[in-house]
């Protein structure tokens, strides 16, 4: 049984694919986006979501990205830090220091809950 659907659309793309115009974007695509989500695979262990609603969502994500975020900034300083040659920055030091809280603290999906003894 053949999908003739698919096999349309599948020759479609393909076809705007060959055209260099399409390629250049797709080639482009590749550099900007796709090693922030292999990033978020293999370093962060990110694969899907641990937690239901919109909200939760946004908040779990959020936190993701702003790991990613603070990596960025952190490898901005180090790199800055290597050209001008500055050593022991106070700045790059707090910042590692939250990024391992942010790290160290965030747990998707924990089963822990805070219960009042009286």
């Amino acid at each position: 049984m053949r999908n003739y659907n698919w096999e349309y659309f599948k020759a479609q793309i393909n076809q705007k694919l060959s055209e260099p115009e399409t390629k250049e974007i797709y080639n482009q695509r590749k550099m900007d986006v796709e090693p922030v989500f292999g990033f978020m695979k293999a370093i962060l262990g990110f694969t899907r979501m641990s937690v239901r609603g919109i909200n939760k969502v946004k908040r779990e994500l959020g936190f993701v990205l702003m790991a990613l975020n603070i990596r960025k900034v952190v490898a901005q300083r180090a790199n800055y830090n290597q050209n001008n040659n500055e050593k022991g920055n106070f700045y790059i030091i707090s910042i590692e220091i939250a990024f391992s809280l942010v790290q160290e603290l965030y747990v998707p999906a924990s089963n822990f809950s805070f219960k009042r003894r009286y």
